[in-house]
């Protein structure tokens, strides 16, 4: 698929930059080691400059959302990977991590939801 960046985490950053564009620390209440700030996006399924629309550089993740892995296809909502272990993203600690393509839709949620607290369906 080509080159690729990093994309914004919507859950976090839509609605809470502060007016002197950063973010509140207040605003990671699961702590910013445990909280997704940016995951890699192909290049060619994201226009960097793009305000709206699927393309957009950012992603929005849900509870059945996750990520891709080397995908055939992209999905433009969603965030991949060319890694065949998993998907790096920077936390909010400013580390790099690579999370496994194992990890399922709703712990990828988890980590990527600014909300604290957000355990796994069923626990």
């Amino acid at each position: 698929m080509g080159p690729g960046n990093y994309a914004t985490n919507q859950l976090l950053f839509k609605d809470r930059v502060r007016l002197d564009g950063g973010t509140a620390p207040s605003s990671f209440p699961d702590g910013t080691s445990n909280t997704v700030l940016f995951a890699e996006k192909y290049a060619a399924c994201s226009y960097w400059a793009l305000t709206s629309g699927p393309q957009v550089p950012w992603y929005t993740a849900g509870p059945s959302s996750g990520f891709q892995v080397r995908p055939g296809a992209c999905d433009p909502e969603l965030p991949q990977s060319p890694h065949r272990a998993g998907i790096n993203v920077v936390m909010g600690d400013a580390s790099v991590r690579t999370v496994s393509r194992s990890v399922s839709p709703w712990t990828w949620y988890a980590a990527n939801t600014p909300a604290g607290g957000i355990a796994p369906a069923g626990e």
